[in-house]
């Protein structure tokens, strides 16, 4: 059976309005509740616009970066506590390598603590008449309460066009400069779609792969939602389908005059969007899911210690992966994956005997990432046992058999 769903059947939302006049030109489930990933951190970067715009910020201002911001998991910058970042670094930081803990920094120096502005997020989402959504943390981790849907995320993204001009351009920002490295933009739809502006990208294995993303053609400007998506290639491939779609309809021509038109059909809560074997599964992600706190990272799990590699540590290819494998994280630099898996067997005392760690390059998004994984474990078990340690010390990981390991669709890339 295949891992994933034909493009043909995808269950996933999706809306395209005209950024203009707000016209409705085509949607599918637009009003939905969804979990939305990564696509919270538009929210967080609205607030932050709206700071500056008020004078209460300054692209300049430099910026602290907590415990708690250093502490968040992947996806982010790898920021220490004690470190700093202006406000400009942090927004293109959260647009173009969705980074957690920056925007975790933007948050508490808006709203005190991540809590308190997540209660701005969502007073300010009703505001604009998102009415679907609440958020309870600046970043998009998942949360069982932080629920939007395609129109309110549309709804968002008209209104960071239309009401931050000035700031609008920083979403298609190739790259991020930062402590002597370019890092490029994740978002691949950027470079792949003719008239492409940017915006964002997010996934989480509850949401799918989501994308929000804004286009010209011939002095039209479009706006399109899709979320749900079962990989990066398939959420690419809709957006550019609905796209196509909006910008051959005659501008004249709409569903519905507006996105608050739009009335929710489709009450409830989300459902869960990809298959536990292709991701983590619920028993352990369940540690962090259940109340508003971000998972916390020990702090002798600093991803930039130096730390002696292990002796068996070596570098894989897929095609040789033949067993049950706990799945780590995702690096820019090979050596910092190396020396997080240097940590993680330090965090797994006896159990380390059992497999053997492995860093694999992958390109991802246009981006040259580096897997550290725990491998060689002959069970599901073994490595069920292994990844429900970490959880318990609030490491994040994902179990996959070797047929989800080696698939060249699986969604963990």
């Amino acid at each position: 059976m295949s891992l994933i769903t034909p493009l043909s059947h995808a269950q996933y939302a999706a809306v395209v309005v005209d950024a203009d006049n707000g016209k409705v030109l085509h949607e599918v489930s637009a009003t939905q509740p969804w979990f939305p990933a990564s696509l919270t951190k538009v929210m967080t970067l609205y607030l932050t616009f709206q700071a500056l715009k008020a004078g209460l910020l300054n692209l300049d201002d430099v910026l602290p970066v907590s415990d708690y911001a250093a502490q968040q998991p992947n996806s982010k910058l790898g920021l220490l506590a004690g470190e700093k970042l202006t406000v400009k670094e942090a927004i293109v930081a959260v647009i173009s390598r969705s980074a957690n803990d920056a925007a975790v920094v933007l948050a508490e120096k808006i709203g005190g603590t991540e809590a308190k502005f997540a209660g701005k997020m969502t007073e300010m989402a009703h505001k604009l008449n998102m009415n679907t959504s609440t958020f309870f943390n600046a970043t998009g981790l998942p949360h069982s309460r932080q629920i939007t849907s395609s129109k309110d995320m549309a709804l968002l993204a008209k209104h960071v066009r239309n009401d931050f001009k000035d700031f609008f351009p920083l979403f298609s920002t190739p790259n991020i400069n930062f402590k002597g490295k370019t890092l490029p933009n994740i978002n691949s739809f950027l470079n792949a779609y003719p008239g492409a502006e940017g915006m964002k990208t997010g996934f989480t294995c509850a949401s799918g792969y989501n994308l929000m993303a804004a286009a010209h053609r011939h002095g039209r400007h479009l706006i399109g939602i899709v979320m749900g998506a079962a990989t990066r290639e398939q959420r690419n491939q809709l957006m550019t389908q609905i796209l196509d779609k909006g910008f051959a309809i005659n501008g004249h021509d709409s569903i519905f005059s507006s996105l608050e038109e739009m009335q929710t059909q489709n009450p409830g809560s989300p459902s869960y969007q990809l298959p536990a074997e292709t991701c983590r599964y619920d028993d352990y992600s369940g540690f962090s899911k259940q109340n508003a706190a971000i998972p916390r990272i020990p702090k002798n799990v600093a991803y930039a210690d130096s730390i002696t590699l292990a002796s068996n540590q070596t570098t894989g290819h897929l095609n040789h992966i033949e067993n049950w494998t706990v799945i780590l994280g995702a690096f820019n630099e090979q050596q910092e994956a190396q020396e997080f898996t240097q940590t993680i067997k330090d965090q797994l005392g006896n159990l380390a005997n059992v497999g053997h760690p492995i860093t694999i390059q992958h390109q991802t998004d246009d981006m040259n990432l580096w897997h550290a994984l725990w491998t060689g474990m002959s069970s599901e078990t073994e490595a069920s046992e292994m990844c429900k340690h970490l959880w318990e010390t609030d490491i994040e990981c994902s179990v996959l058999s070797p047929e989800v390991i080696n698939s060249p669709q699986a969604p963990w890339r």
